[in-house]
């Protein structure tokens, strides 16, 4: 099926470049161009854009003119170059910057600045996954212990791991999410583990609350995030994510069968991403638009009506292109 946002088939469907795309399908109705169907198309679909909510007029030229990436390799040229240390405390890493690396911190969204007495440093606060992403995916950050010992990669995610059990579930997801450019910050005000951005809060509104789900037990025990286990959680978190005009997106972490006792375990990870939304009796009231709900193999309409599609569902921004 042709549309103005590329070619789309059943044999070779295309991966949704926008993270606010929606694959709408109707087993008998034609879309609204009046283009037909392949002869290997069983229905008929079209591709909705809601599209990104940028705050104010120019931002989203902002973006483009300075991508998340860009920003992200200058903080890490900066971090290598000053040979960066944080210091481990309790449940998250303190870190010492000058001005420079602060703004680069800032416009990147690693970290909460913290206002201190001191003039020549500004501190940072940095959540375990962030400080990790820095120290074990970036390789800028080196972290030392209250003891000023030098950590490496084992003992500090050990040490992470003790501090919180699905540590390796959340590291994998929050950098699935950041080595796609997108801005991953807490989701605790949405009652979620993260919310996603596309460029900074400044500039754009997040577009999804992420949950984090892993589907396995470790020795008999279940070692993951027990939310969205019920029907009455499920609606209420999609009731939630509606009313903050922001998409459930769940990434289902596999560890197939590792123990995950070193880092570079998370490579042999699997992450099965999948959008929620309310079905909404009214859309069906007159047999016009079908519901469609998104599985990590196909896209399922409320009738039972399914097709192979992409089961990534989140890219790259559209503004990362070129």
């Amino acid at each position: 099926l042709k549309t103005n946002y590329g070619t789309l088939s059943s044999s070779q469907a295309q991966p949704l470049q926008s993270s606010s795309a929606a694959l709408i399908f109707h087993p008998h109705a034609s879309p609204p161009n009046n283009h037909e169907t392949s002869e290997h198309t069983s229905f008929s679909f079209y591709l909705v854009l809601m599209g990104p909510r940028w705050k104010g007029k120019g931002s989203e030229a902002k973006a483009l003119a300075d991508p998340m990436s860009k920003i992200v390799l200058q903080l890490q040229s900066s971090l290598i170059k000053s040979e960066a240390q944080g210091l481990l405390c309790g449940c998250s890493v303190l870190l010492g910057t000058d001005a420079q690396e602060a703004d680069l911190l800032n416009r990147s969204c690693f970290g909460v600045p913290i206002t201190t007495a001191e003039k020549s440093k500004q501190w940072f606060q940095l959540g375990m996954e962030e400080a990790f992403y820095l120290h074990y995916s970036l390789k800028c950050l080196m972290i030392v212990d209250e003891n000023k010992h030098l950590m490496n990669d084992e003992q500090l995610w050990l040490y992470m791991k003790s501090k919180k059990e699905t540590f390796p579930d959340f590291y994998k997801a929050y950098s699935h999410l950041r080595m796609k450019n997108w801005v991953v910050m807490s989701g605790v005000r949405y009652g979620v583990d993260f919310v996603a951005y596309r460029h900074h809060p400044a500039l754009i509104h997040s577009e999804f609350a992420v949950l984090v789900l892993s589907p396995e037990e470790e020795n008999g025990c279940w070692h993951g995030n027990s939310r969205l286990r019920t029907w009455s959680d499920i609606h209420c978190t999609t009731r939630l994510c509606g009313g903050v005009v922001k998409t459930l997106l769940v990434l289902n972490i596999s560890r197939n069968g590792d123990n995950a006792i070193t880092p570079s375990c998370t490579e042999k990870f699997t992450v099965y991403e999948y959008t929620i939304a309310r079905w909404l009796p009214e859309r069906c009231r007159e047999d016009h638009m079908v519901v469609k709900s998104k599985t990590s193999d196909c896209t399922v309409a409320e009738d039972g009506t399914n097709m192979q599609v992409p089961s990534k569902v989140l890219g790259t921004p559209p503004i990362e292109e070129g």
